[in-house]
């Protein structure tokens, strides 16, 4: 091909079939529709087990988790046991834009843009001056924010693509969850949303700017949001119907909003590109278990940590990892295991039970969950050290939960070559990449565990492109050359 395909991935955690669907028809998401008549769309079977991580790499890998190597818990980079489909496309000359997807730590200096996700397990960016995204979100840090620290990320951001608005709306969340007595679900919505928009026009203008063949850009806001919000029932009545002043549920806001960030991704791309839009599972209303997240800024203030980790919070989970760089893996271990102990003698006052399970993850960094969360009340009050703190200052209850996966992704793709305003029978997780190789005409390797989802291609596309295979790209040199499929 004299000029390469150009491919955006858009992965949207926790997409659901049943929301979009009963919204698109109402004319509540004008992107999603639009898609959806200049594409195919489908429901996706995820891998096996249901952990956000192991689905997104089986898709990004076209393998399964025993190959790709990520199972239950969360890894780091060096235990991804295969090619990720955007390296296979490195090695072919394609010019590549990653943007807060997993298991991109540390970020390529040979990509055009790198976005590590946030749980990462450092605050490096490509180039270095998106570190402002991962640095604004890291708690510890922004705590003792200087008015000098502040203006600077507010010039980053502009230079950015970040708008003047967008911005003012950013600042005006964080400092009004500092002050406000809402509690977790008073402002979590809102803060998502402003993240949300931030992430999304620093994206569009490295887009713009870099003009890369392939990207993806990862967001959780729907995961999250449904997590927080599910409703006990949507009522999609027509938009029109509705009057000004009626109040959407905040799963239904949080679509709206993603709708807007995906048009405007959708009208500054070139015509011709091609859009993936896919989900590693849908949602549910949940069986009652209930939600409870940590202040970890309190917590490691009291405990004397602030100055010595790193704490980003993704959903009930905090990950903690330390500032201090050690090369010595045994040292690296100790600092863990002492930080471990710290977390583990934070206890209820009265039972002297643990609060926190916590656990080291690959000697790296310790994750952090409430244990318990069905029995605890806001009466209790939590030990920490020979100080007593009261409930609410360190936990936040939310009550039941009511959103939960189903196990059901969304799969959304259009471009000129695939079919037009037609549903597909489900495929599954890893058929991503061999799709994504065969429509860029490369070869599918015979060690993928997805098939190329041939249903979605135009005709004449197929007709003229037959499937080719190779043995692997794990190695140099496959051991046959490239065979076409003439069955």
């Amino acid at each position: 091909m004299s000029e390469k395909e150009k491919l955006i991935f858009i992965a949207l955690d926790g997409l659901a079939w049943d929301v979009i669907e009963p919204m698109v028809t109402k004319g509540y998401l004008p992107a999603f529709e639009k898609i959806m008549k200049n594409g195919v769309f489908c429901e996706v079977i995820p891998t096996e087990p249901l952990k956000s991580h192991s689905i997104w790499t089986s898709m990004v890998t076209g393998k399964l988790p025993q190959k790709h190597g990520i199972g239950i818990s969360y890894s780091g980079e060096e235990h991804v046991k295969c090619k990720r489909v955007w390296e296979i496309l490195k090695e072919k000359g394609y010019n590549i834009g990653l943007f807060n997807f997993y298991y991109t730590y540390p970020p390529q200096t040979d990509t055009l843009f790198t976005v590590p996700l946030e749980i990462s397990s450092g605050l490096e960016t490509h180039p270095k001056e998106l570190k402002f995204l991962l640095e604004i979100k890291n708690f510890a840090k922004v705590k003792d924010l200087s008015l000098f620290d502040g203006l600077k990320y507010a010039f980053n951001a502009l230079l950015s693509g970040v708008k003047i608005q967008t911005l003012i709306n950013t600042i005006f969340t964080y400092a009004y969850e500092k002050i406000n007595n809402k509690g977790f679900l008073g402002t979590y919505y809102v803060k998502k949303r402003s993240e949300l928009f931030l992430q999304s026009e620093v994206f569009i203008r490295q887009l713009k700017r870099k003009q890369p063949h392939f990207t993806i850009f990862y967001t959780s806001i729907i995961d999250s949001i449904s997590h927080a919000y599910w409703p006990k029932e949507f009522s999609f009545r027509q938009k029109s119907e509705i009057p000004k002043r009626c109040r959407l549920d905040n799963v239904s806001k949080c679509y709206i909003d993603v709708d807007k960030v995906l048009g405007k991704i959708y009208d500054s791309t070139e015509e011709g590109t091609t859009f993936i839009i896919m989900s590693d599972h849908g949602f549910q209303s949940g069986d009652g278990e209930r939600l409870c997240f940590t202040r970890t800024e309190t917590l490691l203030r009291k405990l004397m940590l602030d100055n010595d980790v790193y704490c980003t919070n993704m959903g009930v989970t905090a990950f903690i990892r330390p500032k201090r760089i050690v090369l010595n893996e045994q040292e690296k271990l100790h600092i863990l295991t002492q930080l471990k102990s710290k977390f583990e003698g934070v206890k209820i006052k009265g039972d002297e039970e643990r609060v926190f399970d916590v656990r080291i993850i690959n000697d790296e960094y310790i994750t952090l969950n409430v244990r318990r969360a069905n029995l605890l009340n806001s009466a209790m009050n939590i030990i920490i050290g020979d100080r007593i703190t009261r409930f609410e200052d360190l936990l936040i209850l939310t009550g039941r939960r009511i959103g939960e996966h189903h196990p059901l992704g969304t799969l959304l793709m259009s471009g000129k070559n695939i079919k037009k305003s037609e549903r597909l029978p489900s495929v599954s997780a890893p058929d991503i990449t061999p799709t994504i190789l065969y429509l860029l005409t490369l070869e599918v390797a015979r060690d993928m565990d997805g098939r190329v989802i041939e249903a979605a291609f135009k005709d004449e596309f197929l007709h003229k492109n037959p499937i080719k295979f190779i043995n692997t790209y794990e190695t140099d040199h496959a051991e046959l050359p490239p065979k076409i499929l003439t069955e």
